[in-house]
């Protein structure tokens, strides 16, 4: 998704929604909530149900510039079924020994270095699990 070029935040959020859309084989529920700042920023928080019950928690603050969205902040968090975290993805800059800090990875108790995520490639490692 980050590769494409968005004019506006509003058009970032479209193709969010275009996205999620496109996962509706294994998506029971999707809930979102957008709040534009400027034409150019805003953020956008949702809850997504999976057929197994799993959830997708997440948050992305976008500023679009220049065509591009920047992601300045964000938050995947993934549970199963019963409410336990499979994984979290974030950018708090609470991890300064990771190498790919800020951006890094919840497993269980590890926290792991990683490389900034987009929401396609979240779903897409959810999808695997659940398949």
């Amino acid at each position: 998704m980050s590769s494409r070029r968005y004019r506006n935040f509003n058009e970032y959020i479209e193709a969010v929604k275009e996205l999620i859309t496109s996962y509706d084989d294994v998506i029971a529920v999707a809930e979102l909530e957008e709040f534009e700042v400027t034409l150019n920023e805003g953020f956008i928080r949702g809850t997504i149900i999976f057929i197994d019950g799993s959830r997708l928690h997440f948050l992305e603050y976008i500023r679009v510039t220049n065509n591009i969205p920047i992601k300045l902040k964000y938050r995947y968090h993934y549970e199963d079924a019963e409410g336990n975290t499979v994984f979290r993805y974030d950018n708090a800059p609470h991890h300064r020994n990771i190498a790919t800090f800020p951006h890094h990875k919840h497993v269980g108790d590890n926290v792991l270095p990683s490389r900034e995520p987009s929401l396609s490639t979240v779903l897409e490692e959810v999808v695997l699990m659940i398949r």
